[in-house]
C-alpha cells in the first residue's frame, strides 16, 4: 500500500488515496513527452506521482482502491 496525498503541504490536511498496488499495476516515470516503465522499488515518500485506479474504489476516507497505471511525476 501507499498513501497519495492532493497536496501535502496544505496544513489543513488534503485529499488522500490508500493505494494497494498489485503486480499487474503499470509504473513509469515521465521524462519530458515520454513515459518510462519503472520497478515498484524506484517509488519513495515524497515523490509526485499521479494514479489512475482499476476496479471498485471504496469512496471512505482516505478513499482505497487498486492501481492499474502510478505515473512517477519528478
Amino acid at each position: 500500500f501507499m498513501v497519495v496525498e492532493e497536496n501535502t503541504v496544505d496544513g489543513a490536511g488534503s485529499r488522500q488515496a490508500s493505494v494497494q498496488i498489485k503486480g499487474q499495476a503499470k509504473m513509469y516515470r515521465r521524462v519530458g513527452d515520454e513515459l518510462e516503465e519503472i520497478k515498484r522499488s524506484e517509488l519513495a515518500d515524497g515523490k509526485t506521482v499521479s494514479v489512475w485506479f482499476t476496479g471498485p474504489v471504496a469512496e471512505s476516507y482516505p478513499v482505497q482502491g487498486t492501481a492499474a497505471v502510478v505515473v512517477l511525476e519528478d
